[in-house]
């Protein structure tokens, strides 16, 4: 059977138009799949400081009637330009090198000097079979002022976490009352909150621990920042922290968040 030549010709034509059409596809899905993906940045360079504001309000309540002092663990007042929102997870290596290395400059540098506002959340892996457990045992010693001195034993004392001894930490806070600290271990009323700050850092693109969300108060409803991720040295740490500072100043000296935005 012959072919007419306009009809080869034609079928040619049809063949490289879809073929057109196919590419134009495949980069016009390329295009979208980057909007999204910038879409997911810009998020994580927005925080509603108002989902915090609740919170601190509760802190501040309970710690006015003696109770936990440190729901979302935080130093400094919120009165420090700059935040510093960690999800950790107390059994987790990475989270323990943070502490040793990283913490205690972190604290002594920006914290002490009300620099920074640094808040502690609960992000306790599934892998993990412990760090739901401890994060409650920080709490329910918070709710007796000593969240601080339960944080230093949980991380120092790694090893104890490890083995499922969870009977040791209460033990070596000599001023912890007992009873009512085993009555609060035995409820679940930081399941709910636990799972919060686990949701919240998901949200703002944790993915694993420890992560940092490092933001400056670009306004009276929002921090504006950047999430970093992993166990990164105090270098890297210092250095966002400066850059955010930096940004911090160049909006207040515009009386907007946008000096430096696209710088």
């Amino acid at each position: 059977m012959n072919c007419h030549p306009v009809r080869i010709l034609l079928m040619l034509i049809l063949v490289s138009l879809c073929a057109c059409t196919s590419g134009e596809d495949k980069e016009r899905s390329e295009e979208i799949d980057k909007l999204r993906s910038d879409i997911e940045e810009l998020k994580l360079m927005k925080y509603r400081l108002s989902t915090l504001e609740s919170e601190v309000a509760s802190l501040r309540k309970s710690e006015q009637a003696g109770g936990d002092k440190s729901s979302d663990a935080p130093i400094q007042a919120k009165s420090a330009p700059i935040l510093v929102m960690t999800f950790s997870d107390f059994q987790c290596r990475p989270c323990r090198e943070f502490y040793n290395d990283s913490f205690p400059k972190l604290v002594e540098e920006f914290a002490d000097t009300n620099r920074v506002w640094f808040v502690y959340r609960d992000f306790p892996l599934s892998s993990n079979p412990h760090a739901a457990r401890a994060a409650q045992a920080a709490h329910c010693a918070g709710e007796q002022g000593l969240y601080w001195e339960m944080f230093n034993l949980l991380f120092e004392n790694q090893a104890e976490l490890d083995k499922g001894n969870l009977e040791y930490f209460p033990k070596q806070l000599n001023q912890l009352r007992k009873t009512a600290y085993s009555k609060c271990m035995n409820s679940t009323r930081y399941d709910k909150e636990i799972r919060k700050d686990v949701a919240e850092g998901r949200t703002l693109g944790a993915k694993g621990v420890p992560a940092f969300f490092i933001g400056y108060r670009a306004d009276d409803s929002r921090f504006e920042g950047a999430l970093v991720r992993g166990a990164q040295p105090y270098a890297v740490l210092r250095d966002q922290i400066l850059r955010i500072e930096k940004r911090s100043k160049g909006a207040d000296a515009t009386g907007d968040g946008t000096s430096e935005k696209n710088n």
